[in-house]
């Protein structure tokens, strides 16, 4: 076929998968670009790991966090695509309770596992449900457990979606390799695609028509199986890092990475200073002309502890953050 040996480079913008895809399969290719948030390095990407899965049939180690509005195709992706392509019982489509709850049969026998709705916020329940996650999806063996059954220990044949409407969708720690992050997509697909859409389409059968292609391209995909078992660091997940943080990290974040912008809004953000506080106030917009002054001209800041504190406080003026605690902070 004319799609055979079509290869994979990560990072690379001469990968020809998409475009080829484009080309096979146009409908599908819609729904899944738009649904991967539209930008060819990560969707290069996708497709380079969705052929490993499929090939391979075990935990590649690394998932797929999908975001957006509602309406973005990922059900369309699950329901009309994936479904049909794997087979209904070789997939299954649930809730975060789902990976709460102690009866975990569905893991058993699955090749591919989209969690819906997925959000991971600070609370102790919820980072405990991830780092539950986490096990589960970097393993090669499950314990699942059916209800009123033993629980047996399994070999695992399931790669992971997270599909999310969040854009902290969960916190990921500075050396995360596993979670591939897509760019969360603004845009409904009915907006961006009114042709699938039209009083005259049967979406289901047009998507159907096309499943025989997709597989036929991905069985034969040429794939990275190195580039399938590593995760992309990109900016979407530089930006979900910085959106699940809390203050403190924020603040610290902002220091290290010299951005200046997040000082810059910050400040221009507040709605006055506490009457306490309007000496560190200016002491910090000294600091803060001064590293203007200084990126303007392409110099590096030396920040102090007492003119980053000064910022902090000015900042987080109900914080009650001493010099001490706020140096061992940073």
């Amino acid at each position: 076929a004319e799609f055979q040996n079509i290869s994979y480079e990560p990072n690379s913008l001469e990968n020809m998968g998409g475009t080829m895809l484009k080309a096979l399969c146009p409908n599908i290719y819609k729904i899944m670009w738009h649904m991967t948030g539209s930008t060819q390095v990560e969707f290069e990407h996708f497709i380079n790991w969705l052929a490993a899965a499929i090939d391979k049939k075990e935990p590649l180690q690394t998932v797929w966090i999908f975001s957006g509005t509602q309406g973005t195709g990922k059900g369309l992706f699950f329901n009309f695509i994936l479904s049909p392509m794997i087979g209904e019982n070789n997939v299954a489509i649930k809730a975060i309770s789902a990976l709460e709850d102690n009866f975990n049969s569905y893991l058993s026998d699955k090749l591919f596992v989209v969690i819906d709705e997925f959000h991971i916020t600070d609370s102790k329940q919820d980072q405990r449900t991830f780092d539950k996650i986490k096990l589960t999806t970097g393993g090669e063996r499950v314990d699942v457990r059916a209800m009123y059954k033993e629980s047996k220990n399994m070999k695992m044949f399931a790669n992971f979606i997270f599909f999310s409407n969040h854009v902290d969708v969960a916190r990921l720690d500075d050396e995360d390799r596993r979670h591939n992050i897509g760019f969360p997509q603004p845009m409904k697909i009915k907006e961006a695609y009114p042709e699938l859409f039209a009083n005259d389409v049967d979406l289901k059968s047009l998507l159907a028509s096309e499943i025989k292609d997709l597989y036929a391209f991905l069985h034969s995909f040429d794939y990275n199986y190195l580039a399938a078992t590593t995760c992309i660091e990109n900016d979407a997940k530089r930006n979900m890092r910085v959106a699940g943080m809390g203050v403190h990290q924020k603040f610290c974040f902002a220091l290290r990475e010299g951005d200046l912008d997040y000082f810059v809004e910050n400040i221009n953000a507040l709605n006055g200073t506490p009457s306490h506080l309007l000496n560190v106030r200016s002491v910090a917009d000294k600091v803060l002309a001064k590293w203007i002054e200084e990126a303007a001209n392409q110099l590096p800041s030396d920040v102090s502890t007492s003119e980053a504190h000064a910022m902090y406080l000015v900042l987080n003026p109900d914080s009650n953050s001493t010099a001490q605690k706020f140096a061992t902070m940073l």
